[in-house]
């Protein structure tokens, strides 16, 4: 290469070039903004708006939470079964009046029906049929 040519080798001691280097800085440092606008501003602009017909947007409403959902109770498997609306509903009127988890209605349930099972002339078994599904 020419030494006209403007090219510098990569492999050569280049001092102008770290001179170069030394002299960047870095930029300081700018006080951090408040993105947040301040309340007179907030109040400013919900006073024009008022003014001009606008309404604020209602806030969505969250859909109220079954007492299950969010109560610890050791119970940790998933139950999935088939049923129908009315019977869902009923397995939640009940837990809701009784202020029992589903969980604990099973029990009850399965207790129930054990009691049940084993008196097998009890007027339960005639008013009901359990001859396959209904």
């Amino acid at each position: 290469m020419s030494e006209n040519s403007g090219m510098r080798s990569a492999f050569g001691d280049d001092s102008e070039a770290e001179d170069l280097l030394a002299s960047f800085s870095p930029k300081p440092l700018e006080p951090a903004v408040d993105d947040k606008p301040s309340a007179v501003v907030e109040k400013a602009v919900e006073d024009v708006a008022e003014k001009r017909g606008f309404q604020k947007r209602a806030k969505p409403k969250k859909k109220a939470m079954r007492r299950s959902q969010f109560y610890k109770t050791g119970r940790s498997a998933a139950i999935a079964m088939k049923g129908r609306e009315e019977d869902k509903a009923r397995v939640n009127a009940i837990c809701d009046k009784q202020d029992w988890v589903q969980g604990q209605l099973l029990e009850y349930a399965l207790d129930a029906l054990v009691e049940k099972i084993a008196n097998p002339d009890d007027a339960f078994w005639t008013d009901h049929n359990f001859e396959g599904v209904d």
